[in-house]
């Protein structure tokens, strides 16, 4: 979709902190910079059959790849 989601929830497998690995909006990829400023944290909030989640901000027409940093 061409409009941006703010606080879009997606369940995660584990707690933690996860870092955007990739924002194909990243302003090096000529996008508009829209994205999570680099890092995630989940909530303990179950989502999606998953025991917790985070809420994103997805950039138009764009990819999100997230990695969990270990503790």
């Amino acid at each position: 979709t061409p409009v941006p989601r703010e606080r879009y929830r997606i369940g995660l497998p584990q707690s933690g902190c996860y870092k955007e690995l990739l924002n194909s909006d990243a302003d090096c990829y000529g996008g508009s910079n829209l994205g999570n400023h680099g890092v995630v944290y989940s909530q303990e909030h179950p989502w999606m059959n998953r025991p917790v989640s985070a809420s994103l901000t997805l950039p138009p027409l764009g990819c999100l790849v997230l990695q969990r940093v270990q503790d």
